[in-house]
């Protein structure tokens, strides 16, 4: 059933090495017990069949997002970045 499904963070891996941006992909980063960890566990899966995805919001660079400064913060509400793509349907 989902032998067909891609996932919308590898295609954007894919587009981060081609503009040679090599920070990571985190979708979460916080403080807990005492230690950061950032780390990707969120993700967009969608199908070939019916979508073709267009764009995708990159995640925030080491430099807007500092290993000192974990989330939720004064100006990320969430310990998560938000996830967001741009798809066609097909």
């Amino acid at each position: 059933m989902f032998d067909d499904l891609e996932i919308s963070n590898d295609l954007l891996l894919e587009w981060r090495m081609e503009q040679e941006v090599t920070d990571p992909i985190i979708t979460t980063s916080k403080f807990k017990n005492d230690k950061l960890i950032r780390r990707t566990v969120d993700y967009q899966a969608f199908t070939h069949k019916t979508l073709h995805l267009v764009a995708g919001l990159d995640q925030p660079s080491e430099e807007l997002a500092p290993a000192e400064v974990a989330n939720p913060s004064e100006n990320h509400p969430s310990d998560h970045y938000a996830l967001a793509y741009k798809y066609t349907f097909i």
